[in-house]
């Protein structure tokens, strides 16, 4: 029962995570289309300033959320792998080990995806007040997916604990066969040998000292 509370709170978790990483994804194409129109304008007149002057403030109110974001998804990883390290087979918990490995994976995609967008929208930025800012967005966006690369593993390893019983072994292969038909658990002990008593050797040129009888 604690376990099947457990994985259901980490699908939850999973999929508010996930939602969030969606709610990213579209500010960050906004920020990229219009890095590409200010690219563009820049490109047709170096001399023209942007009309655009509320970019900054919305590329720092981004970063802003990714660090959030951050803070939310810390830890995700360390409390899925608790989970599977004590995880045990349990057919009512299937459904939703399959749910968290879904989900895990979508995560993992979504932040590559947003990963791909942040290279991009750094590529376009031409001025060097935003330059800045959309290097250290990067950097940050990274992160969060280098740590969201083992969740796929770690929930696929719980998905295997949960749905795979464990078979208890045969007589055949318990059972240990030793010589002259003997089986059991203990082997039979080996003859002790005895160690005869040393002859004393006749030192070389003295005889054996005679009995005082003879």
């Amino acid at each position: 029962m604690e376990q099947l509370r457990a994985i259901k709170q980490a699908e939850s978790r999973l999929s508010l995570i996930g939602d969030h990483a969606s709610v990213l994804s579209g500010k960050l194409e906004d920020l990229l289309f219009r890095a590409q129109r200010i690219a563009q304008s820049l490109k047709d007149d170096a001399k023209v300033k942007s009309t655009d002057s509320m970019f900054g403030y919305d590329l720092q109110n981004f970063r802003r959320d990714v660090r959030a974001f951050g803070n939310d998804a810390g830890g995700l990883s360390s409390a899925l792998g608790s989970i599977t390290h004590a995880a045990q087979y349990d057919e009512s918990s299937l459904i939703h080990a399959q749910a968290v490995m879904r989900l895990s994976d979508r995560l993992y995609k979504s932040l590559c995806a947003l990963l791909d967008q942040a290279v991009l929208a750094h590529q376009h930025i031409r001025q060097a007040e935003y330059k800045v800012d959309a290097w250290y967005m990067v950097q940050e966006v990274e992160s969060l997916t280098q740590q969201a690369q083992v969740l796929p593993g770690i929930a696929n390893k719980l998905l295997v604990a949960v749905s795979s019983r464990q078979v208890a072994p045969s007589a055949s292969m318990t059972t240990n066969v030793f010589p002259d038909g003997c089986q059991g658990g203990i082997a039979p002990a080996p003859p002790v040998l005895q160690r005869r008593a040393a002859v004393p050797l006749r030192p070389v040129g003295k005889p054996f000292p005679s009995s005082p009888n003879s």
